[in-house]
């Protein structure tokens, strides 16, 4: 799978691994840096012991203006990129990055991701929806 916005794209392989390319100046390549590539940069994320791994299991990806989304198969949502309208969903917004190089876990019910069963990206807004609850909008 590959999908594109704008300036980057992203891909899924075969193991579920995610790869990304493009422009960078907000970190929506997931790749740790604000570098533009011209190349495919793996995506990784950082482990309970602190150690960057790939960012493995991935089963559909979307990419925003500037920022990038990962659904896993155990339903664990990560978002990357630009966070200026709180699309990363990662919480408080007072408390926000501008933006985020590495993946973030999306706060969902409870500050749980696992009910998340569909993710949309439509610009600046992104939308979870949940099998139980309904409708969240991660940006204004």
């Amino acid at each position: 799978m590959v999908v594109s916005k704008c300036d980057h794209a992203i891909a899924i392989n075969i193991y579920g691994e995610v790869w990304t390319w493009g422009r960078n100046d907000k970190g929506q390549l997931g790749d740790g840096t604000t570098v533009d590539r011209s190349y495919p940069v793996q995506v990784m994320i950082t482990n309970d012991d602190g150690q960057l791994v790939p960012l493995k299991n991935v089963m559909i990806v979307a990419a925003g203006e500037k920022h990038s989304v990962a659904l896993t198969r155990d339903g664990i949502l990560y978002t990357w990129g630009d966070n200026s309208k709180g699309q990363l969903g990662s919480g408080n917004s007072a408390s926000a990055l501008a933006y985020s190089t590495r993946p973030v876990t999306v706060a969902g019910e409870n500050n749980s991701s696992k009910s998340l069963s569909e993710m949309l990206v439509e610009r600046m807004n992104q939308f979870l929806i949940s099998r139980q609850v309904g409708s969240y909008s991660c940006s204004i």
